[in-house]
């Protein structure tokens, strides 16, 4: 008997944990469907925040002294975002990721008047903005335009370096349309215009303060984007359309310790979000050779202008998707290019016809008879080079 009643127990155990671990098949697909959406709406913070900024500051009265537990909230001017904290003891305030963008900064405490300030976040940096509370009654503004493209300097990093932004970067007078192009404007930085003819993307080959072309370090929106194969660190790598971008930042010297693999210098692009507003663009740019001026050599042996033909075009559109939560941004662009050029290669090659009837270019013989069989043939290749019949060779 009780064999039996050990039996029926196990028999039991079994039915119940089978019952219990039974899962319907579509149990899943809320959970993952869950999680797909938390992953797309949380925002990118991560320990590599190069594609973002900061802000700090201080709060004090007009006397000057620090004004501790002040509620400072930032609003970003272009998604309505909000963001609040309160100062320390010292009166400071820090806002230590924030996306790019501008900002409407406010301070208020308790018998104070609300102060306010406008003010630029922007790539790998954290902006000042010190705010002075007046007393009831009297009300304290204090704004701060930067015109888009100009360097905004920062009295509080030793970073030394160039922002590019804004129509500066559309307007930029470039063949090649590179967002790139304006960074040998910098006082550090040289380099060799891009070839115009040839189809390639118009990235310079740079140097920073002196350094090799392949020293430099590349972020695109906080990912490393450096080329290791070409002879720069920007040839053949990626080229965004100006029209997608909302700014490109060189830091040449003394950046972040995060940033430092490179010798050479730091340079960071980060694209154009979306925001409350619905905004886009369309653009289509054309080169053609019968616009360029042939070159003087080919003018003298009669050679027409080679063909160098180039149309661009594309569009960009963002705006909201969920007013004040979700945005969209995005960018088409494309390219059809077809040259000529060569920029390694002379484009005529002029060779004597008596090359074409050596047989043995060792025996002297031979090349005597190559000549004087030229000659025969109508050519004037008796050791005349200047009247001698000649081939050119088109190379392509």
């Amino acid at each position: 008997m009780p064999l039996v009643g050990s039996s029926r127990s196990k028999i039991t155990r079994k039915v119940i944990m089978k019952k219990t671990w039974k899962w319907p098949k579509d149990a899943l697909v809320i959970p993952i469907i869950s999680l797909c959406i938390v992953f797309c709406l949380t925002p990118p913070v991560s320990a590599q925040q190069t594609d973002n900024g900061g802000l700090t500051g201080t709060v004090t009265d007009q006397n000057g002294a620090a004004v501790p537990g002040a509620t400072v909230t930032v609003t970003n001017l272009g998604t309505n975002a909000k963001r609040s904290t309160m100062t320390n003891e010292e009166g400071r305030w820090t806002f230590a990721v924030l996306p790019l963008g501008n900002y409407h900064v406010t301070a208020e405490a308790p018998n104070f008047q609300l102060a306010r300030q406008n003010v630029t976040v922007v790539t790998s940096e954290t902006t000042e903005a010190n705010l002075v509370l007046g007393v009831a009654g009297s009300e304290v503004m204090v704004q701060v335009d930067v015109p888009q493209g100009e360097l905004a300097i920062n009295g509080n990093s030793p970073t030394t370096g160039t922002s590019i932004s804004g129509r500066a970067l559309e307007q930029a007078p470039l063949v090649n349309r590179t967002p790139f192009g304006r960074l040998q404007t910098d006082t550090g930085v040289s380099g060799d215009i891009a070839d115009p003819l040839t189809n390639g993307n118009g990235n310079p080959e740079i140097s920073i303060n002196g350094s090799r072309t392949t020293s430099q370090g590349t972020q695109f929106n906080g990912i490393d984007a450096t080329n290791f194969s070409g002879t720069g660190s920007l040839t053949e790598s990626i080229s965004p359309a100006p029209e997608t971008v909302q700014e490109v930042r060189l830091l040449s010297s003394l950046y972040d310790a995060s940033l430092g693999r490179n010798g050479g210098g730091s340079i960071q692009v980060v694209t154009k979000s979306g925001t409350n507003a619905f905004n886009g663009s369309a653009y289509l740019y054309a080169q053609n050779e019968k616009f360029n001026a042939n070159d003087f050599f080919f003018n003298r042996d009669g050679i027409d202008r080679q063909k160098a033909r180039r149309i661009e075009g594309g569009f960009t559109l963002g705006g909201p998707i969920i007013k004040d939560k979700f945005w969209f941004f995005g960018g088409y662009q494309k390219t059809d290019a077809a040259t000529a050029y060569v920029p390694t290669a002379q484009s005529f090659v002029v060779l004597p016809e008596a090359l074409a009837f050596i047989t043995n270019r060792s025996n002297p013989e031979n090349v005597r008879a190559a000549f004087a069989m030229s000659q025969r043939q109508g050519g004037l290749a008796g050791g005349n080079f200047a009247q001698s019949g000649c081939v050119r060779q088109q190379s392509t």
